[in-house]
């Protein structure tokens, strides 16, 4: 649903002028220099570096320096959630050691980050290959970027075993630019081996700077060798070389650990942000959530918490240790995400516990999936506290999967509450329920709506499913997230802007996908319908979206749910015009429920559902 948001923070720019005395050691935890090997595979790419330091008081002034020049923020380097240094336009150039200077009332600390960045080689240039004896063997050299600066393309016969910043190439092959391939002719045995392709800049003193590279091997066979042969072969150095590999991987783990030497892992981070474009329209902004692979090196000394596939931003003002939840029963779950209910310690004081929802994401979920939950915990922060909205009591973000943590509703949703009210088909009464009450509740949410319009939030998906019922029967407005974790084929229809409420939209969001306060005001109308008939489907004759478009468009609506008094079903209608101009805003849908409130009737309903 809605648009979702980051917080935002005050950067910090220029060096400090006072000077810190060293703090003492426990004030401040570091981790061991990470370095971050990343690909330039596309103009415009960025990445963020992290500032791996916290503390006791925690620092609240951060200060970067690249190679030991104080960076000063502009188009290129920007400090990003308060600590964390974001580079956007990424260059090969941009290789350097980043150095984070963290400050509390206490003192100073320093936490450093190796980047070293290389352009992409073409994915067919310098791939393994074989050869006949004799045959004619062809290597490609080209970057999938081509760089403005002056560089060349060299070949040489050999691996890039070690990399390094700044190498000379003395006798190696240099390749013209217009042709990038190597041809050897009358391949011989001896030709066999790994040749290494490298795009280097020309500096003073006869050296290069690396700015790309790739690595493939020749297989040269005799003309002799059956085909049936060479697969053997191929297969038996496939299978050495797979057993030589893990043999590797084992000593030099071993070797790492007594050596202090790095190792390579790759994780997916996460990042999120604000469009800064927009930052002086006072209203939520969409928010940009990306997640990009990035390379980070441990060392013994350094090792990651955990070994989760995904990397998330850290908000300590929300952040809540694993240890203190308690994961219980399953609530509730869709395609991708599951509810589970939990207790969580520590929200009381004393040893009390409280019972707490907590949100996650199933094990076959995709990272749209990641990208939308994370989305919906960044709308939550946001929206603040109401007594008809749902409230976020946290999140975990740290040592493993995404949890969000937000207060639980006993009664589960309204949906389902409602057609738990309905009576059995026999007569015997399930739970005795109210027009006055029903009213009671779509009062309560108008009045939750009243306050998300007031600080300029879209929920985009009004619907009973997504209103919980807490105890003392108050509503509670959730899912802030429109792409969720339902299946169910009567609520979304997948479209090339996700899964989408159909039943529920205005028709300006059906024919444009168009989303403003009005197109709520619209949904706000059919749950009032469905609260009316007791978890009723809506245009349940229906199947198609063009259908209902067109239904709509010839100016037909729901019918009067028959224990509907006139006054609410006017309401309805109301939030139902074709022209959005003249649909009622929450304040008056609000007031003009108070009076129908007062003049609803207290008999039960005596209503069968189909």
């Amino acid at each position: 649903s809605g648009n979702g948001y980051t917080k935002s923070y005050e950067d910090t720019e220029g060096e400090e002028s006072a000077s810190y005395s060293e703090p003492h050691p426990s004030l401040f935890r570091t981790r061991a220099k990470r370095i971050i090997v990343v690909e330039v595979v596309k103009k415009g790419q960025y990445i963020v570096l992290p500032c791996d330091v916290d503390g006791n008081p925690k620092p609240n002034k951060f200060t970067w320096r690249k190679n030991g020049k104080t960076i000063s923020k502009n188009n290129t380097y920007n400090i990003y959630e308060g600590s964390s240094l974001k580079i956007t336009k990424l260059m090969v150039s941009d290789s350097a050691d980043y150095t984070c200077k963290a400050c509390n009332s206490l003192g100073c600390t320093d936490s450093t980050v190796t980047l070293r960045a290389f352009f992409k080689m073409m994915d067919y240039a310098m791939h393994n290959m074989s050869a006949l004896v004799n045959s004619t063997a062809t290597l490609h050299c080209y970057l999938q970027i081509q760089p403005n600066d002056n560089f060349s393309y060299k070949l040489f016969k050999g691996k890039f075993a070690e990399m390094k910043h700044l190498m000379d190439f003395s006798g190696t092959t240099d390749l013209l630019k217009t042709q990038r391939i190597l041809t050897i002719e009358h391949v011989k045995l001896e030709d066999a081996g790994w040749y290494t392709c490298v795009a280097a800049k020309y500096h003073l003193d006869n050296i290069y700077e690396v700015i790309g590279h790739k690595s493939g091997y020749l297989h040269v066979v005799t003309k002799f060798e059956s085909s049936y042969s060479v697969l053997i072969i191929t297969v038996s150095v496939a299978l050495v070389a797979i057993a030589t590999c893990a043999l590797l991987v084992i000593f030099g783990r071993r070797r790492v650990q007594s050596n202090n030497k790095y190792y390579p892992r790759w994780i997916k981070k996460i990042t999120v942000t604000r469009n800064e474009e927009n930052s002086d329209i006072e209203e939520f902004q969409i928010p940009i959530v990306t997640i990009h692979r990035s390379m980070i090196i441990e060392n013994n000394l350094y090792k990651s918490a955990s070994e989760s596939e995904y990397e998330y931003p850290t908000d300590w003002e929300w952040e809540v240790q694993r240890c203190r939840i308690s994961l219980g029963k399953l609530l509730g779950e869709g395609a991708f995400g599951q509810v589970v209910l939990a207790e969580a310690f520590g929200f009381l004081k004393g040893d009390k516990t409280v019972p707490v929802a907590v949100k996650m994401l199933k094990e076959s979920h995709s990272d749209d999936d990641v990208e939308n939950l994370v989305c919906e915990l960044e709308i939550m922060k946001m929206v603040g506290r109401h007594p008809n909205v749902i409230n976020l009591l946290g999140c975990c973000t740290n040592d493993g999967p995404l949890y969000v943590i937000m207060e639980h509703a006993i009664h589960g949703s309204l949906k389902g509450f409602l057609l738990e009210h309905i009576l059995e088909s026999d007569g015997s009464e399930k739970k005795i329920i109210t027009v006055q009450q029903l009213v009671s509740f779509a009062s309560q949410i108008a009045s939750g709506m009243v306050y998300l319009s007031s600080i300029k939030c879209v929920h985009r998906d009004l619907a009973a499913r997504n209103i919980l019922v807490a105890e003392g029967l108050v509503m509670k407005i959730s899912d802030f997230g429109l792409a969720r974790d339902v299946h169910h084929q009567e609520y979304y229809r997948k479209l090339t802007a996700g899964r989408m409420p159909i039943r529920w939209m205005a028709p300006e969001s059906l024919e444009f996908l168009f989303f403003d306060s009005k197109t709520d005001v619209w949904s706000y109308g059919v749950m009032l319908w469905e609260i009316m008939t007791l978890g009723g489907q809506p245009y349940q004759f229906l199947p198609a979206r063009e259908n209902l478009l067109r239904y709509l468009k010839q100016g037909h609506r729901l019918e009067q749910p028959r224990f509907c008094p006139d006054k609410v079903y006017r309401v309805m209608n109301q939030c139902w015009q074709s022209n959005p101009e003249q649909r009622s805003s929450f304040i008056e849908i609000g007031e003009q429920l108070k009076t129908c409130l007062d003049e609803a009737p207290h008999e039960k309903l005596n209503l069968n559902h189909d």
